[in-house]
């Protein structure tokens, strides 16, 4: 992995060009600014850069700039607006490693998790302690079995219940946080012999034990500022492309919904999730792992935080 020498920001933006250089001034980072790509493309080396691309400028939104021009997987989308444009924009641009919402509460903590990704070669499953805040209290469990999924479920939803947000916040973490659990138990297991999936077809009604090499890591944390899910499994079966198609547009943020019962496809699982979360954090190292990590900040009227658009990392391993 190449190792960062700066991070660069093309957009004409003070607002959000002054958060990054506080951010950056405070985690030690080389940062540099320019209005527009020609200034970028003459003014500086990017070649080892992380940029940030602010998708508002017409010049930036071009597909033949972002091909030809960028670095390739060093390059982060910024924007503001929908959550639509978080989605088509990975989706036309398979090599942007994130979009991140200018006007996110989750902005520095995103940053600080892609510089980190991006300057070591450690195991980006190892990486909770990016996300998790000096002040959180945080819990873990080893799932081992399909049955602990309600217990799971119920705890995370006492501990969330305690916080002072708005009515439904416990629940929505709680359909999030259920979501991803029932992916990682039942959607990535494989056939170590055959490589197939080994229990993507059971029913999710349907209870399983795992082997020692299938269990799942599920850890959520409460800090002043966020609540977060983060679920580990040992089999890195995600595929970026399943997911980006997955995820219809339009896409606005809606109310909680359960799913509790049934099955149910990542498309539904991931569109639901994008609707909810303040930042969706997806790293996959095929065959290895895959870490799924859900934030949901603080707030204590929902109207607020339904029109926070959210921030989403892609972080796939080759």
């Amino acid at each position: 992995m190449t190792k960062l020498l700066q991070i660069v920001s093309i957009s004409n933006d003070d607002s959000f060009n002054a958060r990054i250089a506080n951010w950056a001034k405070v985690g030690a980072v080389h940062f540099q600014h320019f209005r527009d790509l020609a200034g970028a493309l003459t003014g500086s080396d990017i070649t080892n850069s992380l940029v940030l691309l602010d998708v508002g400028s017409p010049l930036s939104s071009t597909s033949e700039f972002i091909s030809k021009s960028l670095p390739v997987n060093n390059t982060i989308a910024c924007y503001q607006g929908t959550a639509d444009t978080c989605i088509d924009v990975i989706a036309k641009h398979p090599t942007i490693r994130a979009v991140i919402a200018k006007d996110s509460t989750m902005l520095a903590c995103a940053l600080d998790d892609i510089v980190k990704s991006f300057t070591t070669k450690d195991d980006p499953t190892t990486s909770l302690k990016n996300f998790i805040p000096a002040d959180a209290a945080v819990s873990n469990r080893i799932v081992k079995s399909s049955r602990q999924r309600n217990s799971c479920l119920d705890e995370l939803m006492a501990k969330a219940s305690t916080r002072s947000n708005f009515s439904d916040f416990a629940p929505m973490i709680a359909t999030v946080a259920w979501e991803i659990l029932m992916n990682a138990i039942y959607s990535a297991p494989i056939d170590l012999a055959t490589r197939s999936p080994k229990y993507a077809k059971v029913s999710r009604s349907t209870e399983i034990d795992l082997l020692e090499n299938e269990y799942v890591d599920f850890t959520y944390f409460d800090a002043d500022s966020a609540f977060g899910v983060i679920v580990r499994d040992k089999f890195g079966t995600l595929p970026q492309k399943a997911i980006i198609e997955s995820i219809p547009r339009p896409l606005q943020k809606t109310g909680t919904s359960q799913f509790r019962d049934g099955n149910h496809g990542a498309g539904v699982g991931y569109h639901m999730i994008v609707q909810q979360v303040s930042l969706l954090s997806i790293r996959v190292i095929p065959g290895v792992s895959t870490a799924i990590t859900a934030l949901f900040h603080q707030t204590k009227r929902r109207k607020d935080y339904m029109q926070v658009t959210p921030s989403v990392i892609f972080n796939f391993a080759t």
